[in-house]
């Protein structure tokens, strides 16, 4: 139950960036996630365009692939995972790794913290 709970708070995240759905993105990530490098306070969107460098773009579509996730204490998980990112054309334009660190808490799955890598394609 917990992992399913997990990949739906994570694929609910990765419709949020698909759909700029900046207040279903805020409500998925824990408020620090949302501050500046010097933790100061910025709006939801302008957190949101930090975060997810442009990869927010209407219309495109994220193919993940890969995925694996990680478990412990039923409190914390990691989840890993190929992510493409595929234009209104159906072309490919970014290929990356990512892995998004997931925390149960009052609010349920939050993510705290994330990592993308980008890759070429083989």
């Amino acid at each position: 139950y917990v992992m399913n709970d997990v990949l739906t708070a994570n694929a609910q995240l990765i419709s949020a960036i698909e759909n700029s759905d900046v207040e279903q993105y805020a409500n998925l990530c824990n408020p620090e996630m949302m501050k500046g490098a010097n933790g100061e306070e910025l709006s939801k969107k302008e957190a949101f365009h930090k975060l997810e460098i442009g990869h927010d773009s209407k219309g495109n579509m994220n193919i993940l692939s890969h995925g694996s996730v990680q478990v412990r204490d039923g409190t914390k998980a990691t989840v890993n995972y190929t992510r493409r990112i595929i234009d209104e054309d159906g072309n490919l334009q970014f290929t990356f790794k990512e892995q998004r660190v997931w925390s149960h808490g009052e609010r349920g799955w939050m993510c705290v913290h994330f990592t993308r890598k980008p890759m070429t394609e083989p």
